[in-house]
């Protein structure tokens, strides 16, 4: 923005407090008067090299590749788990009562829900006996 303006780069800029306060200790002489503009700039215009300026490394210290680790391994993780699921659910429950029945012929009879559950979008066949 200030490349379309036509002023200088650094007028307005990202600095934390930190930074605010030596450049405001390099501005007023170390707090002992008021805003010394030639404390700020340099004979040419240019910002003197006694202020803090931003730079990256700011952004990007060991605290924040922490923190990407710490993301990167859980999203791996859930990749990881939705990867290895299994592809088939088998739900198998008894009926309610009795807990069985014995039939005219002798033998018996158990009544159970089977609910199978495809979890891959191809149909396949299962054989359950």
């Amino acid at each position: 923005i200030m490349d379309k303006l036509g002023r200088e780069r650094g007028l307005i800029s990202y600095a934390t407090l930190s930074d605010y306060n030596a450049n405001m200790a390099v501005a007023t002489g170390g707090g002992e008067r008021p805003v010394d503009p030639s404390l700020v700039r340099t004979a040419g215009g240019t910002f003197s090299e006694k202020l803090a300026h931003f730079h990256i490394r700011k952004i990007f210290r060991p605290r924040t590749f922490i923190y990407l680790g710490a993301w990167s391994a859980v999203g791996a993780a859930l990749v990881y788990s939705l990867l290895t699921r299994e592809r088939l659910e088998i739900n198998v429950l008894h009926d309610r009562n009795p807990q069985f029945v014995t039939l005219s012929d002798g033998s018996i009879r158990n009544g159970y829900t089977v609910k199978l559950l495809n979890m891959i979008p191809e149909p396949r066949t299962i054989v359950l006996t």
